[in-house]
């Protein structure tokens, strides 16, 4: 079971017996780790009025490789973490210890499956990860007189978070049509703004040609007149030379 208090004592078993006690469970370089704080837990135990009390320990979000000399491990630094991707850390975790444990004796198996003499008949759960990057998966027996088991979360059916599921996979084919029609719609509109563009500028070259072409008109006809006029000029000339030899 996992309830409001299992929670309140896994968060005080990681801030008390790991945190504030710089207890490194695995080590800088893997082979100078101090393991479980067994003390540390037992000791926040008593504050909580707790019967025995389990712990698994992962380190998936921690990473070590080897130094330039090839001598010993060291940590690499944690990247910046999701919850999506610390939800990973926690699956990995459990499925490593459940069906990878051979090397320890299928001790974390049997912890995580409540299992045998190490099990208790109401079993409750939480799990923190402390500041040098590991899971602390923490089991405790609830009793009447310690209040753990009061009021313990449920998980929703099975039917429903399917139902949810198909719901939400619904949701995101509408909102991938309703993008790819935005989308569609910026390709109509930035056409539109192109054909715009080319049609004003196809107008104000019109208008300059216009322009242009009324201008040569008046020069034109400005030439055709000073013609005229020195045509006429010509012809009175002309005439008046006529009148004067006559005389």
């Amino acid at each position: 079971m996992v309830t409001p208090k299992s929670l309140e004592w896994s968060a005080a078993v990681v801030k008390q017996a790991y945190d504030d006690a710089n207890w490194d469970a695995f080590g800088e370089h893997m082979t100078d780790g101090k393991s479980h704080n067994n003390a540390g837990m037992d000791k926040v135990g008593e504050e909580y009025h707790g019967g025995s009390q389990r712990e698994n320990i992962g380190s998936t979000l921690q990473w070590w490789n080897w130094n330039d000399e090839n001598t010993e491990l060291v940590k690499l630094p944690i990247e910046q973490q999701t919850m999506d991707s610390l939800k990973e850390t926690i699956y990995n975790d459990i499925l490593g210890m459940m069906f990878d444990d051979g090397g320890h004796g299928w001790g974390h198996s049997t912890t995580f499956a409540n299992y045998g003499d190490q099990g208790a008949n109401d079993e409750i759960f939480g799990v923190n990860f402390d500041k040098y990057g590991y899971a602390h998966y923490n089991f405790m027996g609830a009793t009447q007189e310690n209040g753990f088991a009061d009021n313990p979360y449920v998980l929703p059916p099975t039917s429903e978070l399917t139902s949810q599921l198909n719901q939400a996979k619904s949701d995101l084919e509408k909102s991938k049509a309703s993008l790819a029609q935005t989308n569609n719609d910026l390709s109509e509109k930035n056409v539109l703004t192109n054909a715009t563009s080319i049609q004003t500028n196809a107008k104000q070259a019109l208008n300059t040609a216009q322009t242009d072409l009324a201008n040569k008109r008046t020069v034109l006809n400005n030439a055709k007149k000073s013609v005229a006029d020195a045509q006429n000029k010509l012809a009175s000339d002309k005439q008046t030379s006529t009148t004067t030899s006559s005389k």
